[in-house]
């Protein structure tokens, strides 16, 4: 395994070789308006079963434009595996929303794309975003988390 830093918006990019040869390359970085349907289509899915008990949660019913505004609001990350998007998680600023309940940064939206939900990798995901969002705001980790 490798990991790459590339920039700013390129929180961690993992190459993972076998025998010498590439086999997988997983990137997390910071999500742009630009992956608003692909971070949509993992967020619909992932959240299906949430809809089918019909559980009022906004991001089981999210639209383009509800996930275009909370990449625009917020910090949304994705996971990226071989080039398509397999998870999304948005850390939401309580100073972009005045009316916010908490005054400190916590997760808003996680999401697993069905088909790599027990490859289990996403627990490096949102650890990771937590410790970077963490280090840059001085906030502990337990008050993003919500276990303060």
């Amino acid at each position: 395994m490798k990991i790459v830093d590339l920039n700013p918006t390129i929180l961690v990019k993992i190459m993972s070789y076998r025998n010498g040869e590439l086999i997988m390359t997983q990137l997390i970085r910071l999500a742009t308006v630009k992956d608003a349907p692909e971070v949509l289509n993992v967020t619909l899915r992932a959240y299906e079963p949430i809809r089918e008990l019909n559980i009022n949660f906004l991001a089981a019913t999210a639209d383009l434009q509800l996930v275009t505004n909370n990449i625009r609001r917020n910090l949304t990350y994705v996971l990226e595996q071989d080039g398509q998007i397999v998870s999304t998680v948005t850390v939401r600023h309580p100073w972009n929303d005045p009316d916010q309940f908490s005054p400190y940064p916590f997760i808003w939206w996680f999401a697993v794309d069905p088909l790599y939900k027990q490859k289990r990798f996403w627990l490096d995901f949102v650890n990771l975003g937590g410790r970077k969002r963490t280090s840059e705001t001085g906030e502990s980790a337990g008050r993003l988390f919500g276990d303060s």
